[in-house]
Formats: structure tokens, C-alpha cells, sequence
């Protein structure tokens, strides 16, 4: 991938998270949703994932919240053992 095209994707991706932040603040949960799964799939990140985590939870959707907050423990702690590996 060229430069260009990876600084197109990280506007893309910053654009989707911003906007799913808005949507997340106004209570349009379900857009908000949205917005950060498409962010997801361009760029995943332990801080994504939780805030999606926090959206389905206040959706009422357990069953992805907790498959949410299941990745964000992991992705935690491999992004720990990195950090200790590279020390």
C-alpha cells in the first residue's frame, strides 16, 4: 500500500470513529455501531473495541458487548507482552 493510500485510510478511519463518538453522545446507538465496526475493519485498535463494547452494553446487547470486551482483554494483553518483550 502507498503512502497515499494509507493516509487515505487512516482519514477514512479517524472520519468514521469521530463520527460514531457524535452518534455515541446524541444516544444514536445503533449508527454509532456502524461507525465503529467500519472503523474496525480498517484499523482495530484495544480502544475501538471497548467503546464498542460500550455501545452494545448500552444497547442491551450482552452477546456482542461481552465478545467486545473479550477481545479488548486480549488484544490488551498481547499489546502488554509486545511492550514487555521489546524491554
Amino acid at each position: 500500500m502507498t503512502k497515499i493510500a494509507k493516509g487515505k485510510v487512516l482519514e477514512v478511519w479517524q472520519e468514521r470513529v469521530k463520527s460514531g463518538e457524535t452518534l455515541f453522545r446524541q444516544g444514536a446507538l445503533e449508527r454509532a455501531r456502524v461507525e465503529f465496526e467500519a472503523a474496525i475493519c480498517l484499523q482495530e485498535t484495544t480502544e475501538l473495541v471497548y467503546t464498542l463494547g460500550e455501545v452494545c452494553l448500552a444497547m442491551h446487547d450482552v452477546e456482542s458487548a461481552t465478545h467486545y470486551f473479550r477481545r479488548y482483554l486480549v488484544l490488551s494483553a498481547k499489546k502488554v507482552q509486545s511492550e514487555k518483550s521489546a524491554a
